[in-house]
């Protein structure tokens, strides 16, 4: 029995062995560079499984620590559809959840065009452009939105069209988006869990033709919608009097201000950053108190007779009243044969025009001027953004305050005058003693 046991042992032994070798890689007959592509390959596809891993993981605390936007996150799946300024062309703001829900392409063109708001050095507070990787974990940490022209169902958040939205990765997507939007807690925990931030993006080749406003009014209606109560602008610097009028025009409060929060190109010193809070809950779209959706109500009652839908008995009567004072003409509204100007970008450029167009004027000639042509609420107020942010009148105004500081005399210089007067003034007195002493000496002589 003891020999069939030593037998059976070392069959055993052999056996694991064998099993050992076979688990070993079997020697690859392929070329050397190609096992390394192989290994980068694998290699890649193990990051790409941990990205998905940790984005999965940060879904999941996100979801644990804001309760209440976790069930509406993945609500928000209709479109948003409007009609542009022409009156006949369609856009669709298509909700994203996930990066990988977008082409490539479209990704690209969106990466581009920060880089692009980047190097400008006007309006963001990055100095370095970011990478590509960078921009999308950037934008599309938490909930995004695409503007694009068309209706078409690219964008959506289940599975069902998915293979359809990234097989459309050919197209023009400069002239076919039109800008996007994100949207994410303003501060971590759970405790402000309610608060947001956002930040918009418009194609630079469309700028001014409205599309920041729409975006804006599309994130009004989906952040409450997200569980979201309350939003903040952190830094939006003075000098960007286009996206200050827009965030004033749709009731954003100033609540705080950040002296000397940045320096932006083409400006010596650095600037302040205003800090814009509003209250979504209330009402989440509305605008009724803003000049510009004032202006758009009452065209639209003087072209078609009708009230618009969400018009109140108290807004009827004020469409009645300012309808005898406006009218409509060219498809324009006109006030008293001025053109009524509601869009925030343009009139800033009116503005911008006037101003360099008449020699770098002052705020009430450059007021003047455009009164006789356009009509909005505060113009003034606007012309003193436009002058206060032109760098050659900055220039001008600082080599003003140089030359006269140059002519006003100073303390210093003022005490140093005063004293050469008296010590000159003290020499005259006693040039003057001495010629009366002189002249009584020779007096005394001759009267000898």
């Amino acid at each position: 029995m003891a020999g069939y046991d030593e037998i059976r042992d070392d069959q055993y032994r052999s056996k694991r062995s064998v099993m050992a070798r076979s688990a070993l890689p079997a020697p690859s007959s392929e070329p050397f560079y190609q096992q390394e592509e192989q290994q980068q390959q694998q290699q890649q596809q193990k990051q790409q499984r941990q990205r998905q891993r940790r984005h999965q993981q940060h879904n999941n605390h996100h979801h644990r620590n804001h309760t209440t936007i976790s069930t509406s996150m993945p609500t928000i799946t209709d479109r948003y559809t409007v009609l542009l300024k022409d009156g006949v062309t369609t856009a669709t703001i298509y909700p994203i959840s996930i990066n990988d829900n977008i082409p490539y392409g479209l990704l690209h063109f969106l990466y581009e065009e920060y880089n692009m708001e980047i190097e400008r050095g006007e309006t963001l507070p990055f100095f370095d452009p970011l990478s590509i990787e960078e921009f999308s974990n950037y934008w599309f940490e938490s909930f995004a939105a695409v503007m694009c022209l068309g209706d078409l169902p690219l964008v959506v958040n289940g599975d069902s069209h998915q293979d359809n939205f990234h097989d459309v990765d050919d197209r023009e997507w400069e002239k076919e988006c039109l800008g996007a939007f994100y949207i994410k807690p303003n501060f971590p925990g759970r405790r402000c869990a309610h608060i947001c931030t956002a930040e918009f993006i418009v194609n630079a080749g469309i700028r001014g033709k409205g599309i920041g406003r729409t975006l804006t009014d599309c994130f009004l209606q989906w952040a409450p919608k997200l569980g979201y109560t309350y939003t903040m602008f952190n830094l939006v610097f003075e000098s960007n009097a286009a996206a200050r009028k827009l965030w004033e025009s749709l009731n954003f409060k100033r609540v705080g201000k950040i002296a000397n929060a940045a320096y932006v190109k083409g400006s010596e010193i650095p600037v302040d950053a205003i800090i814009y809070g509003r209250d979504l809950m209330p009402k989440p779209v509305t605008g009724g108190d803003s000049s510009a959706y004032r202006f758009d109500q009452l065209k639209y009652y003087l072209e078609t007779g009708k009230y618009p839908t969400t018009a109140d008995k108290q807004e009827k009567a004020r469409l009645r009243a300012s309808a005898v004072k406006y009218s409509v003409e060219n498809g324009k509204l006109m006030f008293k044969g001025k053109e009524v100007i509601a869009d925030p970008d343009q009139q800033l450029r009116i503005c911008q025009d006037a101003h360099r167009s008449n020699g770098h004027c002052g705020i009430n000639r450059a007021t003047t001027l455009i009164a006789e042509k356009y009509h909005w609420t505060r113009i003034k107020e606007t012309m003193g953004v436009v002058v206060k942010n032109c760098t050659q009148c900055t220039k001008s105004s600082q080599t003003n305050e140089e030359s006269v500081s140059l002519l006003r005399p100073t303390k210093k210089r003022r005490i140093n005058e005063q004293t050469q007067m008296e010590i000159k003034w003290e020499l005259e007195k006693t040039m003057i003693w001495k010629l009366i002493a002189e002249s009584v000496v020779l007096v005394h002589i001759y009267e000898q």
